[in-house]
């Protein structure tokens, strides 16, 4: 095997023996193809074998679309209007104006947002709260919270990102490694489509616990690996991504992350995206009904059909230390 490919245990139960899922052609190495493995023991889905942490950077250029802001120079528009009702009257988020307008706004908010993953942010506000976004790409949802009323912060693992995003948000972006951040001083840490690019998951998740206050909480979207998306555009999946992503949750496996990790698991959802279909059925070689999904309509209506049925495209979790976990950890 080369020095820049490893095959290692699975970091949920320590179990080496896995079973082949799913081979894909598509890799960004010639001659490679991408296998990913299931535990024999736990079920969690893995790459195997898979970059080394010395060598993964290479696959992360700096033109990776998570590195691409899509809210500098952005002007406000009507959608923003009303999130800002929606947040103002049911999750308490400052700026409000008590109108009828904004009644209205804030009643039919969630009927009209129908992107699960933009409900994803819509999370109570705690006074002045602070935040960490780890992962944070390019800086835009740093920003957003930060207009919404957090105090917004970011991690990255590239100290030159890092300071590139520091300089462009004019907000503070840490690098290196989470246990070198303040102890208990975060309401809020995120891993927005982060953990499955994570060596060791678990690790890092113990380690994003000691971050928060106590009545902090962490929100993280993974791709699910369970998906009918995934079954059905295979190697055109967007959620694939080999070699960047290393892990492949299903919503079992990303609940027993967490609680491995010391945590109480608080909610699990299903999170429908119109864009990764539309994207996975251009990208998917397997023809036929399947390039009908580019249509836009189509998309949408089938991202809302399996977000009801738990099968959508990515899953939501969020969840609070569990002390009695965690003092088993520490222990």
């Amino acid at each position: 095997m080369s020095e820049h490919w490893e095959s290692v245990a699975c970091p949920l139960c320590g179990t080496a023996a896995a079973t082949l899922a799913y081979e894909s052609g598509h890799i960004a190495e010639a001659g490679r193809t991408a296998k990913i493995v299931c535990c024999d023991a736990c079920g969690l889905h893995r790459l195997d074998p898979r970059p080394t942490p010395a060598a993964i950077g290479r696959f992360y250029p700096e033109e990776y679309s998570c590195y691409q802001s899509r809210e500098a120079g952005r002007k406000p528009r009507l959608k923003d209007r009303i999130e800002a009702a929606v947040l103002a009257r049911k999750f308490g988020h400052p700026g409000g104006d008590g109108s009828f307008g904004e009644s209205v706004a804030a009643a039919v908010g969630p009927a009209l947002m129908r992107r699960a993953i933009t409900r994803s942010e819509w999370i109570t506000y705690r006074g002045a709260g602070r935040l960490l976004d780890v992962g944070c790409g390019a800086g835009d949802f740093m920003l957003r919270m930060r207009r919404r009323g957090w105090a917004s912060e970011g991690f990255d693992i590239g100290e030159e990102h890092a300071a590139r995003i520091a300089t462009a948000t004019g907000l503070p972006c840490h690098t290196g490694s989470l246990t070198r951040i303040e102890p208990a001083a975060y309401d809020l840490v995120t891993f927005f489509q982060v953990l499955e690019h994570l060596h060791d998951p678990v690790a890092t998740l113990r380690e994003a616990r000691t971050l928060l206050t106590g009545v902090g909480s962490v929100v993280a979207t993974v791709p699910n690996f369970a998906s009918w998306g995934r079954k059905t555009f295979g190697d055109g999946w967007v959620g694939l991504d080999p070699p960047r992503h290393l892990f492949h949750y299903t919503p079992q496996t990303l609940a027993a992350v967490f609680e491995a990790a010391g945590f109480r698991v608080t909610r699990v959802a299903s999170v429908g995206m119109d864009g990764w279909l539309r994207r996975s059925s251009r990208q998917s070689d397997r023809g036929g009904w399947r390039k009908a999904f580019n249509w836009k309509p189509l998309a949408a209506l089938t991202a809302s059909v399996t977000q009801a049925a738990g099968v959508a495209d990515n899953i939501l979790i969020e969840a609070v230390p569990d002390i009695v976990s965690s003092q088993a950890i520490a222990a």
